[in-house]
């Protein structure tokens, strides 16, 4: 965050990666809540099961970098504009077990919403423009805009690759 005048900066970066757990929990563990106990699973044919755990969904670990950047202009005391721009790419996870029991990705099929497994590279991107207009002391009007794509992976579901997101509103802070 960088403030000059009446115009801030702000911008951010995060490094996510994520793999499965490096215990295998066979007698089952207890959670966070006294009592809530998660039951024992079993091993078949070198696979554990237990409905209640997934302990492969990363056998590639997946890898999920965001960078995002903005500004806000206040303009009046009591009107500010802001925009941002925001971006997020992951890596190909999508995986196969061979007959050797090894583990290699698989190939992605598809492209855009049609892309054969949300494990496959991706991205994501965005764009955003919000008003914000102070009338009297705890009201806020507003009103924005965002406008957003998805690519590869992280399309995989969505029913367009595209979207426009507005919203307005009224905030009465008590």
């Amino acid at each position: 965050k960088y403030k000059w005048n009446s115009v801030t900066l702000y911008g951010g970066y995060i490094y996510a990666r994520l793999s499965n757990p490096t215990d295998d929990y066979l007698t089952g563990f207890p959670t966070v809540a006294e009592g809530i106990f998660i039951p024992p699973g079993s091993w078949s044919k070198g696979v554990y099961a237990n409905a209640a755990i997934t302990d492969n969904a990363y056998n590639i670990n997946k890898v999920l970098q965001t960078f995002w950047t903005g500004a806000k202009w206040s303009v009046w005391d009591n009107l500010d504009v802001s925009a941002g721009f925001y971006y997020q790419s992951q890596n190909d996870y999508n995986f196969t077990v061979s007959q050797k029991d090894a583990t290699v990705a698989a190939a992605c099929t598809g492209t855009g919403i049609n892309i054969s497994s949300g494990k496959c590279a991706g991205s994501q991107d965005a764009v955003s423009l919000l008003v914000d207009w102070r009338p009297v002391g705890r009201v806020d009007v507003y009103a924005g805009v965002m406008l957003s794509n998805v690519y590869g992976g992280l399309a995989n579901g969505f029913l367009n690759a595209q979207n426009y997101d507005p919203a307005a509103g009224i905030r009465i802070r008590f």
